[in-house]
C-alpha cells in the first residue's frame, strides 16, 4: 500500500502533525499496516468473509491532525481504497 510514496516524490509523512488519535491494537488475526512515531498502531487491517475492514486511529478532518492537508492525503486515501479492495493493474 505504501509503495506509490517510496519514491523521491511519493510523499512525506513524516511533515504530518497528529494531535490526537485513538488507541488501536491488532486482533489475532489482524495486521498492523502503519505505526505512530511512538510504535502505537495508527493503521489497522482484519480480514472479514472475503473482504477486509480497515482502521485508521485518527480522524481525517483537522481536527486531531492536519493530514487532510498535506500534500499526501488524497494519494494516501486513493491507496487505500485500492487496498481495501484488491485493486490490481494487471
Amino acid at each position: 500500500m505504501f509503495e506509490a510514496f517510496a519514491g523521491p516524490r511519493g510523499g512525506d509523512f513524516s511533515t504530518l502533525h497528529l494531535y490526537r488519535y485513538r488507541a488501536l491494537s491488532a486482533l489475532p488475526n489482524g495486521t498492523v499496516i502503519a505505526r505512530h512515531d511512538d510504535g502505537s498502531p495508527a493503521i489497522v487491517e482484519r480480514p472479514i468473509g472475503a473482504g477486509k475492514i480497515i482502521a485508521w486511529s485518527g480522524s481525517l478532518d483537522e481536527f486531531w491532525g492536519d493530514l487532510p492537508t498535506q500534500p499526501v492525503f488524497l494519494p494516501l486515501m486513493h491507496e487505500l481504497a485500492k487496498y481495501a479492495a484488491r485493486y490490481s493493474d494487471v
